[in-house]
């Protein structure tokens, strides 16, 4: 096989990356951070309800699987117009893919409460399944502001104001987990932790409005004067131009909450464990999502480069998520002798999470490098050829939550997980238009 030219990477790439990285991964790491919280309390209220938190999570990650099409579809355009200098094209995208997240978030939040909720509900206890129920119907009254928040997210990530996006999302945590704690206090029960949930949400949504207004980017006449509906228009015909991300979004979705409900269906001590080891496996992923995040914005921004120093840019990132990887792997494995009985319900639970820890770790250091290939791909707005990289590693996924629920195996559930991010990491991602790819296809990749 022909090697193709590689130049050599700037000396300032790495820094600038972690730069970039750092300030994402503090806005990344916001939620599951939150996730951590809310299984703490929902462990102290009961093994019930921490069985109903993870149906309830694996729901409504679901709907957020699908609503991050919107943080990364705004992220490329805002960085593609910012990094050509044209605002006003940059603020036209954040006006018009505003409104249209809201409007896809409200029709996210109807698909939740009729069919995703009864489906992940369906052959689950009586007493689990009533709060779980409560829960999902409560939080998809803030899907529209989620939505709206995640859109906020990519439009601050796009202009490089990564440090504005980690204060936002880091007070709103913080928020959030002072309401958690007034939960536990109080003795209430999963209505309540999902009603806060909302609420960090609402005060999200009013920080993002004003930061990006105060930035320029949704003051109505930064874009030009034109009407609410052709703006609306805009960004609907945006997000059919993502609609990749979204299928994308929706394999990843399915293939988590399958994961979930199998582990479920197995009883509700493994539903704990399962819960436990995936959302500290998902709050050290999405902080090496960061990079990912840097990596998108970078090769965005940078489409103006030869090809050959394009491809050595991208060369240093994946090495660096290589390392990346290895260390955020090791330390997960660090934490089996303490994390896990700390947030389990009982020490059954505890037990059942611990022979996931390796599992989990090794799962860091293949999705560091599978994340790091998706940024490349997203910066290039390969969003077609991305959604099936991912789809193939939701599809070993599949298979792992049924041979866990099969066979009542936690562990071979997790072995099909880590397998999964091995497939989406397989393969290496050409900057360069490659040859044989249709003009129009070609045009929507070249600066």
């Amino acid at each position: 096989m022909t090697e193709l030219p590689v130049a050599a990477a700037p000396p300032g790439l790495l820094r600038r990356a972690g730069g970039l990285a750092v300030g994402a991964s503090a806005a990344l790491v916001a939620d599951p951070l939150v996730g951590l919280v809310d299984v703490a309390v929902a462990g102290r209220l009961g093994l019930t309800e921490q069985a109903a938190l993870a149906i309830g999570v694996a729901a409504v990650t679901l709907a957020a699987w699908l609503l991050n099409a919107l943080l990364f579809a705004q992220t490329s355009e805002v960085a593609a117009a910012w990094g050509a200098g044209d605002r006003a094209a940059a603020a036209r995208a954040v006006r018009s893919g505003s409104l249209a997240a809201v409007l896809a978030g409200g029709v996210v939040a109807l698909l939740l409460i009729a069919v995703a909720g009864p489906l992940l509900l369906a052959g689950v206890s009586d007493p689990v399944a009533q709060q779980a129920r409560a829960y999902v119907n409560v939080r998809a009254c803030g899907l529209p502001l989620l939505a709206f928040v995640l859109a906020g997210h990519g439009a601050l990530r796009g202009r490089g104001d990564v440090r504005g996006s980690a204060t936002i999302a880091l007070s709103a945590a913080a928020l959030h987990t002072a309401g958690a704690g007034a939960v536990l206090v109080t003795d209430r029960g999963l209505s309540e932790l999902a009603l806060v949930g909302v609420g960090a949400q609402v005060l999200a949504a009013l920080a993002i409005a004003v930061r990006l207004h105060v930035g320029g980017l949704l003051r109505r006449g930064a874009a030009g004067r034109r009407p609410t509906w052709a703006e609306l228009a805009d960004g609907l015909a945006a997000l059919r131009r993502a609609g990749p991300l979204a299928l994308r979004g929706v394999g990843l979705g399915v293939s988590t909450s399958a994961l979930t409900a199998a582990a479920a269906s197995i009883g509700p001590t493994e539903a704990a464990a399962h819960l436990v080891t995936y959302q500290v496996w998902l709050l050290i992923a999405l902080a090496l999502e960061g990079w990912k995040a840097a990596t998108q914005v970078i090769v965005a921004q940078d489409r103006a480069l030869p090809a050959a120093g394009l491809r050595a840019q991208v060369r240093t990132l994946e090495r660096g998520a290589a390392v990346l990887g290895s260390v955020a792997g090791l330390g997960m494995l660090a934490t089996v002798p303490f994390l896990p009985a700390l947030l389990a319900a009982d020490a059954a639970s505890a037990d059942a999470a611990r022979p996931l820890w390796a599992l989990a770790g090794l799962a860091l250091a293949a999705g560091s490098l599978a994340f790091t290939r998706d940024g490349v791909q997203f910066g290039l707005r390969r969003y077609r050829a991305n959604a099936v990289r991912t789809l193939r590693g939701s599809a070993v996924w599949l298979g792992a939550a049924a041979g866990g629920a099969l066979t009542g195996q936690l562990t071979l559930l997790w072995a099909g997980f880590l397998l999964g991010l091995v497939v989406r990491a397989l393969g290496r991602v050409d900057p360069a238009p490659q040859p044989g790819m249709p003009e129009a296809q070609q045009a929507r990749l070249l600066p």
